[in-house]
């Protein structure tokens, strides 16, 4: 049945997806809002339709806080392949160019250094990136020549977990993890052998491109690359275990009803828990809801553990159990709205 203009939607908190390849994470999003019959819905960060993985869905009112989300980190899992090139700087791109030249293991593995930490990244042009108003995406398809600049990004941790030549994977006996925090780990023993693809996992912040790291990487050694897999295994706490397919959903819905949807929802402010929290009367939740400034006592000054001085703000409720209200801005003694929640 069609929605009523106005109508409120049904659930409000955050539903763990695990993508399907093939599908665009708005396409996603469609399925979901038709199964569980949800009107409002968007979700922390786009998968491409190749890859897979976990893909975090706020329903209701805990689409406000997306904005908020972007601090916390991804892990993905892919392989980079190595002697060609493609439009798209993964497998769902055409074959641009190509090489016989092939990066040699213990030479490669000795730069993975130089693409940890805090790094510089040019977006591939087929990506969401706005150009004077546009996705870049969109300027590719209509055959617009332009240039994307280099962006900051970091990465926590990259771990080299298996690679392939002549046609057979290898994996290692002890994945290499290479961290800015620590000394790099001893690759001479490695051979000097062609390989043809590799398989690593990242733990990234936003605004890191899988796709950029496989073509950087098989530049930096004289040869072609690209994304051949990619699956997000983990976006901040949650792992990709944890979440639902939307086939196992259906199914969920169909045999369970929708009042049951509410037990696979995690609370509003479940990838916030970085932000450091603070617990107010009710009273003190109108009054930021009205937009007007809350005094805290000093017994009740919430530790800051980041530069903007967000504070999650929550109330007990009769369970009583804390319930998030809200994010505010905590300076000199007092809490200023950021982004007050409403049902």
């Amino acid at each position: 049945m069609r929605k009523r203009r106005g109508e409120k939607p049904k659930y409000h908190g955050w539903l763990l997806v695990d993508k399907p390849a093939g599908m665009t994470s708005n396409d996603v999003l469609n399925v979901i809002k038709r199964t569980i019959d949800q009107r409002k819905m968007g979700h922390t960060g786009t998968l491409d339709p190749a890859a897979t993985g976990l893909l975090l869905v706020a329903l209701g009112v805990a689409t406000k806080t997306i904005p908020y989300c972007t601090r916390t980190e991804k892990v993905y899992r892919g392989d980079i392949a190595f002697g060609k090139q493609t439009s798209t700087d993964d497998a769902a791109g055409e074959s641009i160019a190509e090489t016989t030249q092939l990066p040699q293991l213990n030479t490669l593995l000795e730069r993975i250094p130089d693409f940890v930490g805090a790094i510089q990244q040019i977006p591939p042009k087929v990506s969401a990136v706005h150009v004077d108003g546009k996705r870049a995406y969109a300027l590719a398809r209509e055959g617009q020549d332009f240039e994307l600049a280099a962006r900051d990004t970091f990465v926590e941790q990259l771990v080299v977990e298996s690679y392939c030549a002549d046609d057979v994977w290898h994996n290692l006996e002890t994945p290499m993890a290479f961290s800015p925090e620590q000394q790099p780990p001893n690759c001479s023993h490695f051979p000097a052998v062609a390989i043809s693809a590799l398989r690593i996992s990242i733990t990234c912040n936003a605004g890191f491109y899988m796709r950029s790291l496989a073509r950087d990487l098989a530049q930096a050694h004289g040869s072609l690359g690209y994304l051949q897999a990619l699956r997000r295994t983990h976006v901040g706490g949650f792992r990709v275990e944890d979440g639902i397919s939307l086939d196992k959903l259906a199914e969920y819905v169909h045999t369970s009803g929708q009042v049951s949807v509410h037990q696979l929802l995690r609370p509003l402010d479940a990838p916030l828990d970085g932000i450091p929290a603070c617990v107010i009367g009710h009273e003190e939740v109108r009054w930021l809801r009205d937009g007007k400034e809350v005094f805290l006592s000093q017994d009740r000054t919430p530790v800051l553990a980041s530069p903007d001085n967000l504070v999650r703000v929550s109330t007990l409720d009769s369970d009583p159990l804390a319930t998030f209200m809200g994010l505010c801005r905590f300076e000199s003694g007092r809490l200023t709205p950021e982004r007050m929640l409403i049902r």
